[in-house]
């Protein structure tokens, strides 16, 4: 996210964003059902910060179909667990597919949530302030590679997926990051927080249980 600086806070920046990540709602615990997970809203925005369930499973789907009724927006950045099952292409296909879906709905029914794929997406909440959003996949040591090619998990899970293909969307999620960055730098002084598949984003609180990381920031 970043703020033009220079400029005072304004009503327009004052802004509230329920932050959640590694929810993993793929995997069994003790008693919980897949893809059920339920938490108190404690703002009107909510961010899935990535690992959140498999793309190919519709209940991931309906899932946040319940959250759009529960939020204003929904902003979602796929992590690396997302497109297990599938292949990497297949699995953006699918959430952009619900993208537009729930983007008709939206539109004709104002009591339906937004929901913000940020897949390398710039989203203005108000002229001075702005959410930068995409997964930025790691960085691969070159003299790693080889081992890496059988023993990381995501070239096993995720289909197609090769340290090439892996190298390819790295470069170019750090390119569009650091390309969006320097279009908002004003003069000497500038502020802002990158959001990827960990969050930093200078959280006034965090509440870890388990693998499930949840926080809220507010902007004001």
């Amino acid at each position: 996210m970043t703020k033009s600086p220079g400029s005072a806070a304004t009503s327009d920046d004052a802004f509230d964003i329920q932050l959640l990540s590694d929810l993993h709602l793929e995997v069994e615990r003790d008693s919980d059902e897949l893809y059920r997970y339920d938490f108190p809203a404690s703002a009107p925005n909510l961010a899935l910060l990535g690992d959140i369930g498999w793309t190919r499973d519709v209940r991931l789907f309906e899932w946040l179909e319940i959250q759009l009724s529960r939020f204003r927006r929904v902003f979602f950045i796929a992590g690396n667990h997302e497109p297990y099952g599938s292949t990497l292409e297949e699995s953006t296909s699918a959430l952009e597919a619900f993208a537009n879906r729930v983007s008709i709905a939206h539109a004709n029914n104002s009591a339906k949530g937004e929901f913000i794929l940020l897949n390398r997406t710039r989203y203005d909440i108000s002229p001075s302030l702005t959410i930068l959003g995409c997964t930025l996949w790691s960085a691969l040591n070159p003299e790693d590679l080889e081992i890496l090619s059988w023993s990381l998990t995501d070239f096993k899970r995720v289909y197609s997926f090769t340290p090439d293909a892996y190298k390819s969307v790295h470069e170019a999620d750090l390119a569009w990051l650091t390309a969006s960055i320097a279009k908002r730098r004003v003069g000497g002084r500038w502020w802002y927080s990158r959001i990827m598949r960990r969050l930093w984003m200078g959280l006034e609180t965090q509440n870890t249980s388990g693998d499930r990381r949840i926080a809220h920031l507010r902007r004001s």
